[in-house]
């Protein structure tokens, strides 16, 4: 990082006018310009041309749309995302994680990270 223009974003992050930061990580290709976090707790961050969960970019080609939901789950409104993890059957308009929860559910069931499986409790 460059010490005379690096400056604290919030949370763990932090920019220089070449480069962002999470803690001593690159966020490769992250446009500092336009950069901006969404979640720091989740690490959900998006700038003008991606979407980011830590230092890795989310497969989105909606970046703009990107909401946390919580526990490392976003969504986009047309798919939802564990961490930088699409989540393949996992449907946006039902996805929810639940306060105290750390995993989502939706119709399909609960999803403990990337898998869907039956919820225990309703």
């Amino acid at each position: 990082a460059d010490g005379a223009s690096f400056r604290l974003i919030g949370g763990d992050y932090g920019a220089d006018e070449a480069a962002v930061w999470l803690g001593a990580s690159n966020i490769e290709g992250a446009d500092p310009a336009s950069f901006r976090i969404l979640d720091a707790e989740e690490e959900l961050a998006v700038d003008a041309g991606a979407a980011y969960a830590g230092i890795f970019p989310i497969p989105t080609e909606r970046p703009a749309d990107i909401r946390s939901l919580g526990a490392g789950y976003s969504t986009d409104g047309v798919a939802v995302y564990w961490r930088q993890y699409r989540l393949e059957g996992a449907d946006p308009g039902t996805f929810e994680v639940r306060r105290g929860e750390r995993f989502g559910r939706d119709r399909s069931g609960c999803w403990p990270l990337r898998e869907p499986r039956p919820c225990l409790s309703p």
